[in-house]
């Protein structure tokens, strides 16, 4: 009987040179490079921690793909190529080194030449598995509204977890911080002077200090953001103010302000903001102020208030700010029980605790504005009082607006806009509330988006006897802690 030249190693003698040595530098290897990153992969979960969302069952597929995304773009890739690696190292020494070292003799080592092209193999065919399974499991979070397609703007896929509003007026967080205080009220020298500074943005509590520059003798700033004290001085005094908020790396913001001293005796400029409470009984405040100069942007406006006419409390004043308070007993949730007005009677300044500040125009425009979340709200005096409570409902109840608007981008994590339709299916971007039936347009898209009601506040009905849709009742709710 004839044998073989080339006979059947065994196991073994298949591993050869690439035996437990191979092994053991290949998890060696792995250890040492992938080891830092793991290491840095900590806060898959942007949630639980400080200055971040309470954890939602959302979150979880958050987890699911945040640890997916680390591992097919930190570790399957070097992974991969040091596999590759292996397998043509071993294909090159298979057909250089000499045919005594080679597993079954003769040239080529055709058992090393099968380990190297089977490496090399199971590897490609591998990685097209893995990243058709990302795929088509990326493609089913989009189907069951958990992921939104970017269109490759920002990655492939994303998962935006809906904000879950706060029971207590505490904080709020948005991306830019500004001090929305327009100027300092003047002061009297002799009398007590007190002012409140007041920001938007960034998260909450904020620190005020002085970048530069001087308080009049007497007066002090406190790191809540209040100016009081007395004073002797009669000049002008120019300053920088700084707020900081709590978010970490915290934001910061700064604006100039001056300050004016008139002599004792002397009338006009040195009144203290004084606060009338308007309507309401409840916790959250709403304070409007007359607006006498700068605009909220994108707001413009080509009248001002009087400050004498505010400050002496004329009826043209007074009733513009008693117009609004109706909104309180015709537009649920906002309400009596849950919502006080109260009115300043100095321009541009606050004189009472607040938690939506009002700035009223005295001015003839259709338009009024107000930030998603930003508690700030620019009204005009002859817009319906349908339209304080849309704005309510972007400054206080963080929701977006429900109709189309070409010049605007969509928002994210906005509860009243879903991305998906029929909603909810399992454990949906739609929020839990959401009716049975959903409406083509919201988030400024006719097509793509969906809202909660055929015609609603957000979506622009704002005379009396309109309503909220249901899940924008359920999130402002959420936000009063019912």
């Amino acid at each position: 009987m004839t044998t073989s030249p080339f006979r059947k190693p065994s196991p073994k003698e298949e591993l050869g040179f690439f035996g437990k040595q191979k092994i053991f530098f290949t998890i060696f290897l792995g250890i040492l490079i992938f080891f830092p990153l793991l290491v840095s992969a900590a806060g898959l979960v942007p949630c639980g921690g400080e200055g971040e969302p309470a954890c939602q069952l959302c979150h979880f597929f958050v987890l699911f793909k945040n640890v997916v995304d680390f591992l097919l773009t930190k570790i399957i890739p070097p992974l991969a190529v040091l596999m590759i690696a292996i397998g043509g190292f071993m294909y090159v020494f298979a057909y250089l080194s000499p045919a005594e070292a080679l597993p079954g003799g003769g040239k080529g080592g055709p058992a090393l030449l099968s380990q190297a092209k089977k490496l090399i193999i199971s590897v490609v065919f591998g990685l097209l598995i893995i990243f058709a399974a990302w795929i088509i499991v990326n493609t089913f979070f989009q189907f069951i509204g958990v992921a939104d397609w970017t269109g490759l703007r920002q990655g492939w896929w994303k998962i935006d977890c809906p904000a879950v509003g706060s029971t207590t007026p505490t904080a709020t967080t948005s991306s830019e911080l500004v001090i929305t205080t327009v100027s300092l009220a003047n002061a009297k020298a002799g009398e007590t002077y007190s002012q409140k500074l007041e920001a938007s943005g960034g998260q909450t509590p904020y620190s005020w200090s002085i970048e530069s520059g001087n308080l009049p003798t007497g007066l002090t700033l406190d790191s809540a953001g209040n100016i009081s004290g007395k004073t002797d001085s009669t000049e002008e005094y120019n300053l920088i103010i700084k707020v900081t908020d709590t978010s970490s790396p915290s934001k910061t913001a700064t604006k100039n302000f001056t300050i004016k001293i008139a002599p004792s005796g002397e009338k006009g400029i040195g009144e203290t903001p004084k606060c009338v409470k308007v309507y309401g009984n409840g916790p959250v405040a709403i304070e409007f102020i007359a607006k006498s100069g700068e605009i909220i942007e994108p707001m413009s406006c080509n009248s001002y208030w009087n400050p004498d006419m505010v400050k002496n409390e004329e009826a043209s004043w007074v009733s513009a700010v008693d117009k609004f308070k109706s909104v309180l007993d015709n537009f649920p949730p906002f309400d009596t029980q849950y919502f006080t007005i109260y009115r300043s009677n100095i321009p541009d300044t606050s004189a009472c605790p607040n938690w939506e500040t009002i700035y009223l125009l005295n001015c003839n425009s259709n338009t009024s504005f107000a930030p998603i979340g930003g508690h700030t709200v620019g009204l005009p005096t002859n817009v319906p009082v349908g339209s304080l409570a849309h704005e309510l409902g972007h400054s206080f109840a963080g929701l977006c607006d429900e109709y189309e608007d070409a010049s605007m981008l969509p928002k994210s994590g906005c509860a009243n806009c879903c991305s998906s339709c029929p909603p909810g299916i399992i454990f949906g971007r739609c929020h839990s509330k959401w009716p049975s039936v959903c409406y083509e347009g919201c988030n400024y898209r006719t097509t793509g988006w969906y809202r909660d009601a055929e015609n609603d506040i957000m979506n622009g009905c704002l005379s009396i006897g309109c309503s909220f849709g249901p899940v924008d009742t359920a999130v402002i709710n959420k936000k009063l802690g019912k």
